[in-house]
């Protein structure tokens, strides 16, 4: 996707953008906690891998399926947004009483090559509000570190 012309985007400075992922189960060792994951019943899954899935909104399991939280955990065959669509590198979380989901978002004062990104607003997250964007970087643990690359305050967003 070519990238607006920022020029003709509405742009405002003092953001706060951080990352988020999909974590890999594989990841996580350690001691493991029994859940109940709505339509596939009890498993237990490593207690650092569930902190994750619940921070980030999912996570891939040994299994090769999503696990899930929105208040219960839930199975999935991909992550999903808050469209119900699956989550892809450039999908957007926002305050979507800032900026309207399926809005276009380009960030230029991130890092590359983010800084050349049209984000989707696409996604929202319980902390994410007011002026505080969060970039879906992948899955697994290179994007896990992706996340804090990319990681700034007072950064330029710029709406289509």
């Amino acid at each position: 996707m070519r990238a607006p012309d920022l020029s003709q985007m509405s742009c405002s400075d003092g953001w706060f953008v951080t990352g988020y992922y999909t974590p890999e189960e594989d990841e996580f060792s350690g001691p493991t906690v029994e859940v109940i994951v709505k339509n596939k019943g009890a498993d237990s899954f490593p207690a650092g891998f569930l902190k994750h899935v619940k921070i980030e909104g999912w996570g891939l399991t040994r299994h090769g399926w999503f696990l899930g939280w929105n208040h219960e955990w839930i199975a999935g065959g991909s992550p999903l947004n808050a469209l119900g669509g699956p989550l892809k590198i450039g999908s957007l979380a926002v305050d979507r009483s800032i900026i309207p989901l399926g809005a276009k978002v380009r960030i230029p004062n991130l890092v590359a090559p983010w800084d050349q990104q049209v984000f989707v607003a696409d996604d929202t997250g319980g902390g994410i509000q007011g002026r505080h964007v969060d970039v879906y970087c992948g899955a697994g643990k290179d994007p896990g570190k992706e996340t804090f690359r990319l990681t700034a305050h007072d950064r330029r967003v710029c709406l289509a």
